[in-house]
């Protein structure tokens, strides 16, 4: 996540849940959050991202998340950038 002090609230936040599906097959889910009603789950954006990964298409897509996500702590091209950046740190963390 990414605040604008350690205690504050986040301005963007990526997590990531990796699975197992049934046919034994790794899956994973990335959700974003700081912006909106709602978690953004990247999976609904683009269905074929669980199946094949890349990595540059997964940052892409959190890019297009946030390019309308303005408010008065932090730009739309501010929340954008840092929503890839932070996706493509957790799949090159968690390995996927």
């Amino acid at each position: 996540q990414v605040a604008r002090a350690p205690r504050d609230f986040p301005l963007i936040c990526a997590a990531l849940t990796k699975f197992h599906r049934l046919k034994g097959d790794p899956g994973f889910r990335i959700s974003l959050g700081g912006y909106g009603h709602r978690p953004t789950l990247l999976g609904e954006l683009d269905k074929s991202l669980g199946k094949d990964l890349d990595f540059e298409r997964a940052a892409k897509l959190a890019r297009q998340a946030f390019a309308d996500a303005s408010d008065v702590w932090a730009s739309a091209d501010y929340r954008s950038e840092v929503a890839g950046i932070l996706v493509k740190r957790l799949l090159t963390e968690a390995k996927v």
